[in-house]
């Protein structure tokens, strides 16, 4: 079984889930079965499907990537070892592959709960800007991503799942055994939170617009004397 590597180095930090394409003419539950009876291409054909969607989602969860590579690897992993528990009525292979993510990373948390920020951490102080360019936006995403990795973990997985993986909110209720209701209330805590957090980012914005409002008002002033 061949390697999966999510390179997160980079410009590829901005990797969004890739696009699903033009896909096989085969039903999930032909998918499932065809890799557990060993299927390799098939198999090979859905991790180039998935990979890039669950390197994301890992890498926003642990903020590391080497760690976000471990949970892809065993994600895949059980992907060909338990093809043939798969239950059909219960999620479609993209929510499955998803919902063993979101374990291994819950998982990957609990162990080591301080390893969620480091890397972003180390992340903003090689990437120190002059202080003309603070609030760049660049800045900004490092600051939104040091946010999101804050956030408590249930918290953080609904809002990554939902508003970047793009799972409808009833998929990722059954992704993290919880109602819709209970769901919403997590985004709405998450939203809450993220909003307070990045709080001077707006003030900050809405003074520079403040403070640039006379010039544009007195140039116009200028002009009607002329």
């Amino acid at each position: 079984m061949h390697e999966i590597s999510i390179g997160m180095s980079g410009s590829d930090r901005d990797i969004k889930p890739e696009a699903s394409g033009s896909r096989r003419m085969l039903t999930d539950e032909q998918i499932m079965a065809a890799i557990a009876a060993g299927d390799r291409r098939i198999y090979a054909d859905t991790v180039r499907q998935h990979s890039r969607a669950i390197a994301f989602y890992a890498w926003r969860m642990l903020g590391s990537q080497a760690e976000a590579e471990d949970v892809v690897q065993e994600t895949f992993l059980r992907l060909w070892t338990q093809a043939a528990r798969w239950q059909p009525d219960r999620a479609g292979i993209s929510t499955w592959l998803h919902r063993v993510a979101h374990n291994l990373c819950i998982d990957h948390m609990r162990k080591d709960r301080s390893a969620v920020t480091d890397e972003l951490d180390e992340d903003l102080e090689d990437h120190k800007t002059d202080p003309d360019e603070d609030l760049d936006m660049d800045m900004r995403q490092r600051r939104l991503q040091q946010a999101i990795a804050a956030l408590p973990e249930r918290q953080r997985s609904a809002l990554i799942l939902v508003h970047y993986q793009g799972l409808s909110n009833q998929a990722v209720a059954g992704i993290m055994d919880l109602s819709v209701d209970a769901l919403e209330s997590l985004l709405a805590r998450a939203r809450r939170t993220l909003k307070a957090s990045l709080a001077d980012l707006r003030v900050d914005s809405e003074n520079k617009d403040t403070q640039a409002q006379p010039v544009c008002t007195n140039s116009r002033r200028q002009e009607k004397k002329a």
